[in-house]
């Protein structure tokens, strides 16, 4: 066999030394140990300089395919080193849970959002009002939105469930002096999810129209920001409007507006209903910052009205004033 091509053993310490400065010189080493060296005198690299008006010109020629990596991972070491490192600092906030159990968490995980809306469209002297409700998503609160006629005071409402589970009452508003309609928002944290039913009963038929609307990112442990009514049910006229002021930013602002008598109802907010048999509605708005907010309605024909309104907070209402910090 041609000694040219022979492989021979090759020893660390005797044959050849790590290095500390080229990845390329270990790893073709490593293979020399496994597999051998072949046996003779080889050129790797050869150079040839020039100099002109430009410069010092190097010109580089491999003869080995270990040359050329090596001399790619020249390059790549001396870009490298070349960098200059900007110290940066990564925030990263720690939410605190009830019990005092720190978890980190991105600040955008848990932003407020509108999820569903439904309703059960117009009732008629009918009992119970119901319709299925779907509940998908994390941290939800469900806001229930009503108008029902209580033949002045003659029907009385139950507390409206949603998978059986009683709702809160947020605020609850007189509409007009005569049959006695009247406006009523209520929510519920964490509800059930998946489709499930929303209902209200009343002792006797009722006419009206319920809805709800979900929310995700809502700090269920204390979902109610603020709440706020307008009774008009003595004051004639083609318009309401009620301010809220709410303590918390990002939070959400659900409605609930009746004219019984009244024609072409509109909002300046998102509608979630309207019934056009009985003059009623709700609506939604989003908010940027804690402050006064206007929910406001307008109709035609001068009618006696009344408006309730709840704004939900969003979810988380404290972040721990510890952080973590990389550099």
């Amino acid at each position: 066999m041609n000694k040219l091509y022979k492989r021979v053993k090759v020893r660390v310490g005797v044959d050849f030394e790590w290095s500390n400065k080229s990845f390329t010189h270990n790893l073709f080493r490593l293979f020399e140990m496994i597999f051998g060296r072949k046996h003779g005198i080889r050129p790797e690299m050869s150079a040839h300089a020039s100099i002109d008006e430009k410069g010092i010109h190097v010109t580089y020629a491999c003869h080995t395919f270990e040359a050329v990596c090596a001399l790619t991972e020249q390059y790549i070491r001396e870009y490298i080193a070349s960098w200059k490192f900007v110290p940066f600092k990564v925030y990263i906030p720690i939410l605190i849970t009830p019990q005092g159990i720190p978890v980190f968490a991105s600040p955008y995980l848990f932003a407020i959002a509108w999820v569903a809306s439904g309703n059960t469209g117009n009732n008629e002297g009918v009992t119970p009002w119901s319709f299925s409700f779907t509940n998908t998503g994390s941290n939800m609160t469900d806001v229930m939105s009503m108008q029902y006629w209580t033949n002045d005071g003659a029907v009385t409402r139950n507390t409206p469930t949603y998978n059986s589970v009683n709702l809160t009452l947020g605020v609850s508003t007189l509409c007009n002096t005569t049959g006695h309609y009247t406006a009523d928002v209520w929510y519920q944290a964490s509800p059930t999810t998946g489709a499930n039913t929303a209902s209200v009963t009343f002792n006797s038929g009722s006419y009206g129209e319920m809805g709800m609307t979900s929310f995700s990112g809502t700090n269920t442990a204390s979902p109610k920001d603020a709440t706020a009514f307008t009774d008009k049910s003595a004051s004639a006229g083609t318009s309401i409007s009620t301010s809220i002021t709410t303590n918390f930013a990002n939070s959400y602002i659900v409605d609930c507006v009746g004219a019984p008598v009244a024609t072409s109802l509109t909002n300046s907010q998102t509608t979630e209903w309207i019934d056009s048999t009985r003059l009623s509605g709700a609506s939604r708005k989003s908010t940027t910052t804690a402050g006064s907010y206007a929910m406001a309605w307008n109709w035609s024909g001068t009618q006696n009205s009344g408006q309730s309104v709840i704004a939900i907070r969003e979810l988380p209402s404290t972040v721990n004033s510890n952080f973590l910090m990389f550099m």
